[in-house]
């Protein structure tokens, strides 16, 4: 799982919720989407952490962070 993944995701849902063709990133709209960013990746180890405690596991291992980012990563392609 790359940071390239992740940020061309975060932009498409961007660009998805407003509706522009286009985003520009100045140094305040790279603070916003770090923050979103930040959120993400807690959903991710949220979600992680279910998988693990759904498999018994006492850890949470790659397996399931890698599970996480498929189910949230595909979140949209579902609605």
């Amino acid at each position: 799982m790359s940071n390239n993944i992740l940020q061309n995701y975060l932009l498409r849902e961007l660009k998805n919720s407003s509706n522009v063709d286009t985003i520009d990133i100045e140094d305040n709209d790279f603070l916003i989407l770090n923050c979103i960013y930040d959120q993400l990746l807690i959903k991710i180890i949220e979600t992680a952490n279910d998988f693990a405690k759904q498999d018994r596991s006492l850890d949470v291992l790659p397996e399931h962070i890698n599970r996480a980012y498929r189910q949230i990563a595909n979140e949209d392609s579902v609605v």
